[in-house]
């Protein structure tokens, strides 16, 4: 019971709703003939574009990237990592062959050592992220790669950082990650936590609003084809059983613009709950990081079976979801 005390503590204290930042871009693509993707969606081509568009982040400074997409779906990242630090941002890339060259006009101070961190080998990473703990490239980096480490040895270096870069989401996601790895992820014929998340009203809201009704909780992630893909089979889903099921979806997309705007032609069809783990409480919570995956919930909060994918055998279940209350 204490353990579940301390959770409910931590999230409260660490998980207050953050104003979101609004970044102008201007972006001068020098060369681009072929297409590409960045944190704002997609890149137009043709040469000597002026590329303008304003996005909301969770703080300043961020890091964004430029990338391309295979054939194959895999992806090609163009630039490292690009610090952002400025409401007013003013770039200029050059789209090669397989990289990109790049300048911005305001480079963040620790630029440098971002790259750097990238370039490093495991090893090298981890030894130059506990001798930086006080600049924001080694918390992300930690963050972002917590799973290659041992449990400890992030436990360990997130309680060395200072105060300086304690406040930054990269370190909220850290601290959610190690209390949530202290408790059990729920499976099979357990009971879940009513945990809360972001709506789009940049609010905190309970993952589920009724007790009475069977739940469809979907994890999801907008750079994942399959989930956008997804929403059209939800929403099918949800004309069927709108009045016996509730359907919950959920995002582990790293912005609030990202959520709501890439590709908002697809989420203008979601008329369910839909909710942002920026922190990632429920992604970490169910131990997941594959989406789209579904979760089906009974009224009670037990999860009844869980499935995985967008395949034919996902429309078969869904379809048998919604003839067993009809």
């Amino acid at each position: 019971m204490r353990k579940v005390f301390l959770l409910i503590v931590l999230w409260s204290i660490c998980l207050s709703i953050r104003a979101q930042e609004k970044v102008d871009f201007e972006i001068d693509f020098l060369k681009s003939k072929k297409g590409f993707y960045w944190e704002g969606g997609g890149v137009p081509v043709g040469p000597e574009i002026t590329f303008s568009q304003s996005m909301l982040f969770s703080e300043l400074p961020t890091a964004v990237q430029f990338y391309a997409v295979s054939k194959k779906g895999r992806i090609n990242y163009l630039t490292p990592k690009i610090w952002v630090d400025d409401l007013e941002v003013h770039l200029q890339l050059e789209f090669l062959l397989k990289s990109a060259q790049w300048e911005i006009d305001k480079p963040y101070q620790h630029q440098n050592f971002s790259e750097k961190l990238e370039q490093a080998t495991k090893n090298e990473k981890l030894e130059l992220i506990g001798k930086n703990l006080d600049k924001l490239p080694a918390i992300y980096f930690l963050e972002a790669e917590k799973e290659k480490y041992p449990l400890e040895v992030v436990r360990d270096l997130f309680q060395k950082i200072p105060i300086e870069t304690s406040n930054s989401i990269y370190a909220k996601k850290l601290e959610v990650y190690l209390t949530v790895k202290s408790i059990t992820s729920p499976k099979s014929g357990d009971k879940i936590k009513n945990i809360e998340l972001i709506n789009s009203n940049n609010e905190r809201q309970q993952l589920f609003k009724s007790d009475q009704k069977p739940k469809l909780l979907v994890l999801m992630n907008s750079e994942s084809a399959y989930s956008l893909s997804t929403i059209s089979l939800l929403s099918q889903f949800h004309e069927l059983v709108k009045e016996e099921y509730e359907i919950v979806t959920v995002w582990s997309d790293k912005s609030f613009d990202r959520w709501q705007n890439y590709r908002a032609d697809l989420k203008a069809n979601i008329k369910w709950t839909n909710l942002l783990d920026i922190y990632g409480e429920a992604f970490n919570y169910f131990d997941e990081d594959l989406t789209p995956t579904f979760f089906v919930i009974n009224p009670d909060g037990i999860i009844e079976r869980k499935f995985r994918g967008f395949n034919k055998r996902i429309v078969s279940r869904l379809q048998a979801l919604s003839e067993a209350v009809e």
